[in-house]
């Protein structure tokens, strides 16, 4: 029988290691059954689900830094810069607090 975590993994809704469970004892694990609602100056691993990424398709995952409510006010970690604007106007699938 299917799990729900195994139909999202398939949907490309949920990251195949994303499993909340797998991360029960850590601060810092995925949350997916919740939206995401930032908290200035914190940082946070950010979740889109499966999308087309240099001509293929693959699940994208980037941290950011909450300057603002607004995800034109993140910062991409890796890049310094604010967060892809294409990537602004997606719905995050799921998240976990930066320590």
């Amino acid at each position: 029988m299917a799990t729900l975590h195994g139909i999202l993994a398939e949907l490309g809704i949920e990251n195949p290691d994303m499993h909340p469970e797998r991360e029960m004892h850590h601060a810092a694990a995925w949350i997916v059954d919740r939206p995401f609602e930032p908290i200035e100056g914190e940082s946070y691993e950010l979740a889109y689900g499966k999308l087309l990424v240099d001509g293929g398709e693959g699940h994208v995952i980037k941290k950011v830094r909450i300057d603002g409510v607004a995800p034109q006010a993140w910062i991409d970690l890796d890049t310094g810069r604010a967060l892809d604007s294409q990537l602004q106007m997606l719905p995050v699938r799921g998240f976990r607090l930066l320590q």
